[in-house]
């Protein structure tokens, strides 16, 4: 499955439609929470392909001009 996540503000501000859409789609789709979940990101590069894992990664905050509190968000 392929996804764009669009403006990041879209997490803190219901007014983005796409965020409805967004919420009711995953319920449905994963009714039981997955095991785990591959994220492919063209916000990171390498000159090689590479992987990254961790229990409890850091979020990188590669962004601007959103709400204050999508800073706080972990």
């Amino acid at each position: 499955i392929y996804l764009s996540h669009g403006n990041p503000a879209m997490l803190a501000d219901d007014s983005f439609v796409a965020r409805n859409f967004l919420m009711e789609w995953k319920e449905k789709m994963f009714p039981i929470k997955p095991k785990s979940i591959l994220v492919v990101s063209a916000h990171w590069e390498t000159d090689v392909p590479s992987v990254s894992a961790g229990q409890l990664p850091q979020v990188i905050y590669d962004f601007s001009d959103v709400p204050a509190c999508m800073f706080q968000m972990k």
